[in-house]
């Protein structure tokens, strides 16, 4: 009897249910309209993944709505995760939940970056969407993926890694732009603590006007620090544009390769050093462009303290008032079968204090010339050589008296003699860096 109770009490449970669900269904439709009504109206926009393309690898997927929200998008489970109107906000919240590092790949768009996005010690790959080709003949002027700073707001670098106390290894940034929106307080692009074995590639930086002295904004800066490791960067395809510093290296140790490097000024004379390597040795540069540095007192690249054995293959200079500088100290660095185009200032400078330094095969440095000059003492000569004259021999027509050479420079020399009138002189001048 009590089993026969308790099946007829079953049974009503059952038919209840089922018509409760049919009830619910004729009201309010399916659960997956229910679902799919929701999603219409609250959810973000959906990213779609190609399979076998970059985004379908990554960790993280960051992209933005016509309203300005930007969205982390787990790539795991699909799900987004957190958003904001801040990107660095939402990349640093992605860069939190990455405990052993990751990849986190930014759709194309302009992102406003209000902090630095900071990688500590992780193994982080950042990776835009790639470049556009504009109107331009310049590709790396048009990044389709673009972290923008929130002008005035943002006092540091916009992309840093590595720490003072612990090396970092394993970072990758490619394929995106960084515009420091012509700020004068930004620091700059990229900013590497003690980071060794990782690669910049295909990067634009731009924009990064900051002229403070000691505290001038670098478009890449590398230091070392605690005597911890920082070796074996690779920066690849990178072209800068308006920043105060091109590239700074301090202390770095060995194995750094350059390819493709451009460095780029401009008319309002902002961009004062396009590389200064400070006490970093055994550094390679592959096919370095610099030009348009329009500030009179401009240095293309600067050896400073003692930076040795560092080579240049193949360096163009062009439309620059700037020159090499090798400090004392500074000494067995090579330049090879580099180019010094259309150049301001009567030609290319170099002030070499240091010893051992190599420059061949390069096409339009000057370091021997010779001429006929008349004048009054003291005749003043432009020598037309690359640097300081280190041997110059004069030779007058007629009887000039005593006569000397004095006040040798950069760009002129004088012939001073006793004999009075006017003189006629050959000249031969000896640059030997």
């Amino acid at each position: 009897m009590k089993i026969k109770q308790i099946l007829i009490v079953i049974s009503i449970l059952l038919v209840a249910s089922i018509v409760g669900y049919n009830f619910g269904i004729s009201k309010t439709g399916s659960f997956k309209s229910i679902l799919e009504s929701s999603e219409e109206h609250h959810s973000p926009p959906s990213v779609v993944i190609e399979p076998g393309s970059a985004v379908e690898t990554a960790s993280y997927i960051i992209f933005k709505d016509d309203e300005g929200w930007i969205y982390a998008k787990n790539g795991d489970t699909g799900e987004i995760e957190f958003k904001d109107t801040d990107a660095s906000c939402v990349i640093n919240t992605a860069i939190s939940q990455l405990k052993n590092g990751g990849k986190i790949f930014i759709k194309a768009g302009t992102y406003t970056i209000s902090n630095s996005i900071d990688f500590g010690v992780k193994s982080i790959i950042l990776e835009g969407e790639g470049w556009g080709y504009g109107t331009t003949r310049y590709p790396y002027e048009h990044p389709v993926t673009l972290l923008q700073t929130d002008k005035g707001n943002l006092a540091d670098y916009v992309i840093k890694a590595g720490s003072t106390s612990n090396y970092a290894w394993g970072i990758q940034i490619r394929n995106l732009g960084i515009y420091g929106n012509w700020d004068e307080s930004c620091l700059g692009g990229i900013y590497f603590e003690n980071v060794g074995f990782s690669v910049i590639e295909n990067v634009y930086i731009a924009g990064l006007l900051k002229t403070d002295a000691g505290s001038e904004a670098r478009g890449i800066c590398m230091n070392r620090s605690n005597n911890l490791d920082a070796n074996h960067n690779q920066i690849r395809n990178v072209w800068m544009r308006r920043c105060a510093i091109g590239i700074e290296f301090k202390s770095l140790s060995q194995g750094h390769h350059i390819h493709g490097l451009t460095i780029w000024g401009n008319a309002d004379a902002k961009t004062l050093y396009g590389i200064v390597l400070d006490n970093s040795n055994g550094n390679r540069f592959w096919g370095t462009n610099i030009g348009s540095l329009r500030n009179s007192n401009s240095v293309a690249i600067w050896l400073k303290n003692k930076s040795d054995r560092n080579r240049f293959y193949n360096p163009r200079f062009e439309n620059d008032y700037g020159f090499i500088k090798i400090d004392l100290g500074a000494d067995d660095n090579l330049f090879h079968g580099g180019i010094f185009g259309t150049l301001e200032s009567g030609g290319y400078k170099v002030s070499n204090s240091g010893s051992g330094n190599v420059f061949e095969n390069m096409w339009g440095f000057v370091t021997e010339n010779s001429g006929t000059v008349t004048g009054t003492s003291p005749i003043t000569v432009t020598h037309g050589l690359v640097g300081t004259p280190n041997v110059v021999t004069v030779t007058p027509t007629s009887d000039a008296g005593d006569f000397y050479v004095t006040n040798e420079g950069d760009t002129t020399f004088q012939i001073a003699f006793d004999g009075g009138g006017t003189k006629t002189f050959y000249w031969h001048a000896v640059y030997k860096p």
